[in-house]
């Protein structure tokens, strides 16, 4: 049922917690079930797929990686990498677009700076997975450990 109304409806958090309080579908007052619930739609899936669309490209991550050190010119950028300054600008266009970076006009310069809660929300989402499969990979290998410790291999 809650996979219905998650399937048909747009996803938000309202919508969700909307559901499970309006109706009894068995969970009690599970914090943990609609604190999970929660954390699967803080960052919409819209805004997750531009910052993995971004990073999907190798120079966009490498002037990630460039500005972990802290803010840089788009002249500085330029001179990282065999590219031209046009071409490292639409770089930071789609990662401004994505979340990833913010730039500052200051004077004749443009500065860039890596902008590490989008980040951080997407390194969250995908530790939720990571845990999640972990689990369920674990379990199943007690299953299977189980099975080949009998006698008869049922």
């Amino acid at each position: 049922m809650l996979c219905e109304v998650l399937r048909n409806a747009p996803v938000s958090a309202a919508n969700v917690f909307g559901f499970l309080h309006s109706k009894s579908i068995g969970f009690g007052t599970n914090v943990d079930l609609i604190e999970k619930i929660h954390n699967h739609i803080v960052m919409d899936s819209k805004n997750l797929d531009l910052v993995f669309s971004a990073l999907s490209d190798a120079t966009r991550r490498g002037i990630l990686a460039s500005l972990a050190s802290g803010e840089r010119t788009v002249h500085e950028l330029t001179s990282d990498f065999d590219i031209s300054q046009p071409a490292v600008s639409r770089h930071l266009r789609v990662l401004d677009s994505a979340g990833l970076v913010r730039r500052e006009k200051r004077g004749r310069e443009t500065i860039v700076t890596a902008a590490t809660e989008t980040a951080a929300e997407a390194a969250h989402w995908l530790t939720h997975y990571v845990d999640f499969w972990t689990v369920h990979f674990d379990q199943m290998d007690v299953i299977l450990t189980k099975q080949r410790e009998r006698p008869d291999g049922r």
